[in-house]
Order: C-alpha cells, then structure tokens, then sequence
C-alpha cells in the first residue's frame, strides 16, 4: 500500500507505443520498504528565514611616497629611492583630526616645501591605531523564501508496462536528488548579501618642491641631490643644480574596509512575522562574513576566437 500516488499511470487500449509515468511516496508504515521499485528522489519545500545583513567597516590609510630629483627644462626625472614608500594606518572616522591635517597638507601641496611634506610622513605615522569597535550600518532586515531539499520523503519513479505496446520514461535527477526532467524545480534561492555593495574610495595627490640648490645646501637633503645628480650624469643628462627640483611626490589612498555580515534564522515552514534584527548571539543563528571590498568580476572575453590546429607545409626550397 503506497501512502500517496502523485501521478497514477495511464492505460490506453489502443495498438499504438504509449509512454506512461507513475511516482509514489515511501512510506515508514510499510514493514518492508525494498518492495518500492523505480527511480528514488526528492522534492522540494519552501521554507522561510528571517535574514539580517550588516556592513561593519572602517578606513584604511594608503599613504605613498616617491622621492625625485627632476629637470625642470623638459620634465625627465630619477626616483631617489628603490620604490614607492607605503604607510598604512585605520581609522574608523575621516573626520578624525588627524586625518584632516594630512588632507589639508596634501591639498596646500603646491605652495608647501619639502619640509612639509617629511612632516606630513611623521604626522601619517603617529596617527593612533583605531579604536576595535567597527562603524556598524544595517542595511537589511526581512523574511526570504527559500526552496530545499526534503530528504524525509523519498519518492519513486517507475513506468510500468501498458496492457497494449511499450511503455518508455526518461529521467534525470540533479545532484542534490531531486527530478529535473519530470517536474520543475527552479533554484529561487535568494542571492547571499548585497553583491552589489560599492566601497567608499577616496584619492589625493601633491607635490612638494623646493629648488635642488636650496637642498643642496640642506645636510639633511644633500646626499639625495647628489645621488640624483649622478643618475642624471649616467644617463647622459646634465649635472646642474640650477635646473634641478627636489620633489617629494605624496599620494593618499581611502578604502572602506570590513565586513558584511549576514544572520539567517533557522528554517521554518510558516512564514513567521519580522521581527528585531538579528543578533550573532540569537539562538541557531547562523552568522556569514564577507570581506570588504567585494573582489570585482572580471569581464569575461567575448571576442570572436578562431581555433586552428594542425601544421603548415612549407614549399621546398629551389
């Protein structure tokens, strides 16, 4: 005895090829559930779960450096160091006072020296670490449907031989056992988190310049023009101060950075009403973290392509 037959087969008494499907359900009243013969798979229910998203962030500081001597009659230029100097510090707010006294130097770039800018370097460096606590936003809070897999149940799939020509049935199960060729079984799971966040970014750029004269005469800055000089020599330009700048080239870099956090309540099969957000601590929660900034897809190629494979034969030479 089946404890439910979704579809029953058909029987046509004519002479003609009939396909025919018949599904039931196991049941755990049957004393022997290996006489059920057919295909087994699942179904599908909808359950619903209070979800809650959050972004905890703050700001990270890129501060780079490039150090140049440069010509002034036609622009060339050597860098002074091996590279680009990076300093890195976090805050949870751009409106630290700190932070506001570096964009203010780096904006008043263009009528400041070289002085400034190594003030600048030592104020970005004594910039206290940010507080633990990240800046908190809510950015969602509802109920979302959901379709998963009932493994409880197990159903079969047969097709029994009608009384007149052949009977036939073509099947395919999806991984996750469920039929995908008899019924429909879209996946309407609700994308996971704001895929489409953009992080907040922010740049600034200056240049702090004094003539190569003046730090020349600078000990503090000497052998840096001198150094300059030479690499200027050795690449056959010229080695005169007086159509020389000393540059300290400052760049600052903001990121919001972080996490977004999704809750998820358990399953229920009821739609339950909303409630307060979600808290990591709810019972069953289960708590999911994304790194911010969401890594950007690259585009993908779609360029027409020709394939070829094989050789060329040559003409012998005459």
């Amino acid at each position: 005895m089946y404890s439910r037959v979704l579809a029953a087969s058909a029987v046509i008494l004519i002479c003609s090829c009939t396909s025919v499907v018949k599904v039931k359900q196991d049941s755990p009243t049957e004393k022997d559930s290996t006489n059920l013969s057919g295909i087994p798979f699942f179904m599908k229910d909808e359950v619903f779960r209070q979800v809650t998203v959050r972004r905890e962030s703050w700001y990270r500081l890129t501060l780079k450096v490039d150090k140049k001597l440069v010509e002034k009659n036609d622009g060339k230029e050597v860098l002074l160091d091996r590279g680009t100097q990076s300093f890195i510090a976090e805050t949870n707010s751009l409106s630290d006072s700190n932070v506001i006294a570096i964009k203010s130097a780096i904006v008043r770039a263009d009528t400041s020296n070289v002085d400034a800018a190594i003030q600048l370097i030592k104020d970005f460096q004594a910039i206290p670490p940010r507080a633990n606590a990240p800046i908190t936003a809510e950015l969602r809070n509802d109920i979302e449907s959901e379709w998963v897999v009932d493994d409880t149940k197990t159903y079969y799939l047969n097709a029994p031989l009608p009384w007149f020509g052949t009977g036939s049935l073509t099947q395919k199960l999806n991984p996750d056992g469920t039929l995908s060729e008899v019924i429909s079984s879209p996946d309407t799971k609700l994308s996971e988190g704001l895929s489409a966040l953009l992080p907040l970014k922010e740049y600034l750029s200056g240049e702090f310049i004094e003539p190569a004269a003046a730090a020349a005469s600078d000990p503090a800055k000497a052998a840096d023009v001198q150094k300059g000089l030479s690499m200027f020599r050795a690449r056959g330009g010229t080695g005169a101060l007086a159509t020389k700048q000393y540059a300290y080239f400052i760049s600052l870099n903001t990121d919001e950075v972080g996490y977004e956090v999704t809750l998820r309540s358990p399953p229920v099969s009821i739609r339950p009403p909303l409630g307060a957000a979600l808290v990591a601590t709810t019972s069953g929660v289960s708590v999911q973290k994304k790194p911010l900034p969401a890594e950007e897809e690259k585009p993908k190629d779609e360029s027409p392509t020709i394939g070829i494979s094989g050789s060329i034969k040559l003409p012998k030479e005459k």
